[in-house]
C-alpha cells in the first residue's frame, strides 16, 4: 500500500490535502477540491481507505447530497422537488447550514404546524419574494432556525488551523449565502453553499455550519489583533 505522502503526491494539482482530527482523536484526511473542479465538497477519508464519510452536521453521508437529492426523497413530482429545493436553499442561507440540516428544519416545522413540507416551502419562498406569507409558519420557521444556530465549541486539534483556506472558504460561504437568497432558482449556488458549509465545519473542527461560521470569524479576528 502506498504511503500517505506518496498518495498525496499523485493527486491532481487542484486537490489540496489537509489533516484533521476526528471526534475520538483518530486522524483522517479531508480533501478540499479546487474551484476548477466546480466543487467545494469536503470529504473525510479515514486512513486513506477510500470510504468517505461526512464528519460535520451530524456525520451523515446524506449531508453531501445537496438540496435536489434531498428533495427527491421527500416529494415525487419534478415541480414539487424544484420548489422544495429552492426553499431548502433559502433555509441553508438563513442559518447557514447544509442541505440535510435545512431539510430537517423544514420537516420539523411542517410537523409542528400540521402542514405539508410542500406548503411550508411555498410559504418560505413567498416570504423571500415579499408576498403575503403565513405569520404563524414564519414564526415557527425562525424559532427552528434559532435552535439550529449553536455557538462553537473548542475542539481537540492536532494541527494548526490553515488560515489561508479558512479565509477562502469563509468568503465562499458568505458569497454563496447572498447568492442563494438573491436567486433561489440557482442550483449551482445551492450546491456551492452546501459544499462551503461542509468545508468550514472541517476546517474549524465544528459539527455545525453556524458554529463553524462563528468560529472562523473569531479566529480570523484574533489574527488581526495579534
Amino acid at each position: 500500500m502506498a504511503s500517505p505522502s506518496r498518495a498525496a503526491a499523485r493527486r491532481p494539482p487542484a486537490t489540496r490535502v489537509a489533516m484533521h482530527t476526528g471526534r475520538r482523536g483518530c486522524p483522517f484526511r479531508f480533501h478540499l477540491y479546487g474551484r476548477r473542479d466546480r466543487s467545494f465538497t469536503a470529504l473525510a477519508d479515514p486512513a486513506g481507505s477510500g470510504h468517505h464519510a461526512a464528519r460535520a452536521e451530524g456525520g451523515r453521508m446524506d449531508q453531501l447530497q445537496g438540496p435536489e437529492r434531498w428533495a427527491a426523497g421527500v416529494v415525487a413530482g419534478a415541480a414539487e422537488r424544484a420548489l422544495l429545493a429552492r426553499a431548502t436553499g433559502v433555509v441553508m442561507a438563513l442559518v447557514p447550514c447544509t442541505a440535510g440540516t435545512a431539510g430537517r428544519i423544514l420537516a420539523n416545522v411542517a410537523a409542528a404546524a400540521g402542514t405539508s413540507v410542500q406548503q411550508l416551502a411555498e410559504n418560505v419562498l413567498a416570504g423571500r419574494a415579499h408576498t403575503p406569507a403565513d405569520p404563524a409558519l414564519e414564526a415557527r420557521l425562525h424559532a427552528e432556525i434559532g435552535r439550529a444556530q449553536p455557538l462553537p465549541v473548542t475542539p481537540p486539534r492536532s494541527v494548526p488551523i490553515n488560515h489561508v483556506r479558512l479565509r477562502e472558504y469563509l468568503g465562499v460561504l458568505r458569497a454563496a449565502r447572498r447568492r442563494a437568497l438573491a436567486a433561489p432558482d440557482d442550483a449551482d449556488g445551492r450546491a456551492e453553499l452546501n459544499d462551503a458549509a461542509q468545508a468550514l465545519c472541517l476546517l474549524t473542527g465544528q459539527r455545525n455550519a453556524h458554529a463553524a461560521l462563528v468560529a472562523a470569524e473569531h479566529e480570523l479576528a484574533s489574527l488581526r489583533e495579534r
